[in-house]
């Protein structure tokens, strides 16, 4: 049997894949060289700082979290993911939550939206059976889980 060439939709569908592909990868490179000079310059002004004020350790975490967000974008960009997206915006309420300017009702609303993400990220990895997703059938059950099948009764 053999098979058809490709058409000329095809070919062209195929060739713009490619070239997006090789856009996102170079925009992968730019946002890791813009991490790591962000990671240098941080250590470079956090050296510089008086870490006995607790404002120095406010701002090394979030110099932390940016490079983490720099990590995730570059993730989200090779990898195309459902989960990568609600990592990437898990950590991006996260670092607002960890601002010392946050009201009370803006941490009630971001624990709300990290318990929804997570949960939104169980529910995808269920559906698609990917591996880490909790289903009693893709680990394996000891005595006593209340998640083990019972036996069918006869």
């Amino acid at each position: 049997m053999t098979l058809a060439p490709p058409t000329l939709r095809e070919r062209v569908v195929e060739r713009y894949l490619d070239v997006i592909s090789t856009v996102e990868l170079g925009v992968s490179v730019l946002v890791f060289a813009g991490v790591i000079m962000i990671g240098v310059l941080s250590v470079r002004v956090l050296t510089g700082m008086d870490w006995s004020q607790s404002s120095t350790f406010d701002e090394f975490v979030s110099r932390v979290m940016i490079v983490i967000i720099g990590l995730e974008v570059i993730r989200l960009l090779l990898i195309h993911d459902l989960g990568a997206v609600v990592e990437l915006v898990a950590f991006a309420v996260a670092r607002k939550m960890l601002k010392a300017d946050v009201t009370a009702i803006e941490i009630a609303l971001g624990a709300l939206a990290l318990v929804g993400l997570m949960a939104a990220k169980r529910y995808f990895q269920q559906r698609s059976g990917r591996p880490g997703a909790p289903r009693s059938e893709s680990r394996p059950s000891a005595p006593g889980d209340p998640m083990r099948e019972q036996p069918a009764a006869p």
